[in-house]
């Protein structure tokens, strides 16, 4: 596990222009993809799982807490 100096998307939303925010749900989106070609599902998709970093103007998205992602039909979440 890493430090990761970013915001949570509930937190930053409002401040971000129009193509962060695009770039931020694309990252989220890549990642989403990612997961879905190993059959893996994030079930717990939401702003408060979404982290905005900021580096050298750029924004990057990135999930973070996997406590309920896990092997779609293995899994079970309440």
């Amino acid at each position: 596990m890493d430090y990761v100096k970013a915001k949570a998307l509930y937190n930053c939303s409002k401040s971000l222009s129009y193509d962060e925010c695009k770039t931020v749900f694309e990252d989220v989106e890549e990642a989403i993809s990612k997961l879905h070609k190993e059959n893996i599902v994030f079930a717990d998709l939401r702003d408060s799982n979404i982290l905005v970093n900021k580096y050298q103007g750029q924004c990057q998205g990135m999930l973070i807490d996997f406590d309920w992602a896990g092997e779609e039909g293995i899994e079970c979440y309440p």
